[in-house]
């Protein structure tokens, strides 16, 4: 059965071009643009959904709404406003590797494509419910070459960056990603849960999230 067969309805299917974009493509940009934010004001940190507009409007606007995962180690509940007019993309549960930070993890080839792929390979869990109905998300693992990436002052991976500069990197990512088509005006319900447990890690590791979107 072909993966167009067994895509939910809601969701574009993962062979698709959304907005002229493959899943791979919007998954590279969706790095970027996490990897370009500040922690103090960064979507994955945050924790109601305040920053959830970050970088997403006037010069940042692009023809696709961003969500982000946690990474805060905490479950998250994020209010946020998103257009009707916009798909909404997100990792379910998503491996990076870049080649500023290399994990020491027994049997991760160094590698950044092999990196990544590795760590996707240990995702145990990739949930997502939208408006208590739950979304299949098996054939939905995204893999992409390796990108560009910049890293500000206060970045994401801790680095050291000069105020005011950026430091460049390049980074490749495998996982499980999610563009929904647009949802009607209303507000709707976005549960996401994903794990990786990994053989050297004593705990898993685990994004959740819950959303309220208000579309508009």
């Amino acid at each position: 059965m072909s993966h167009e067969l067994i895509v939910d309805p809601r969701v574009f299917p993962p062979t698709s071009q959304p907005s002229y974009k493959s899943y791979s493509d919007w998954a590279i940009e969706w790095w970027q643009w996490a990897f370009s934010i500040p922690k103090a004001i960064h979507p994955l940190l945050d924790l109601t959904g305040d920053y959830s507009e970050v970088y997403q409007m006037k010069q940042h606007e692009r023809p696709v709404w961003f969500l982000a995962g946690s990474y805060s180690g905490r479950p998250a509940v994020r209010t946020c406003t998103i257009p009707h007019t916009k798909p909404i993309f997100f990792p379910v549960c998503s491996a990076v590797s870049n080649d500023i930070l290399l994990p020491k993890i027994t049997g991760m080839p160094l590698d950044l494509s092999g990196g990544a792929k590795y760590l996707a390979d240990h995702i145990v869990e990739a949930n997502v419910i939208l408006d208590g109905y739950p979304i299949k998300t098996e054939v939905y693992r995204v893999s992409s070459p390796i990108f560009p990436i910049q890293l500000p002052y206060d970045n994401l991976l801790d680095i050291e960056v000069p105020v005011g500069t950026c430091k460049k990197a390049n980074a490749a990512t495998d996982g499980f990603w999610l563009m929904l088509k647009p949802l009607s005006i209303g507000v709707h319900q976005l549960q996401i849960r994903g794990k990786m447990k990994l053989p050297d890690m004593p705990e898993p590791y685990v994004t959740e999230v819950t959303y309220e979107l208000l579309v508009q």
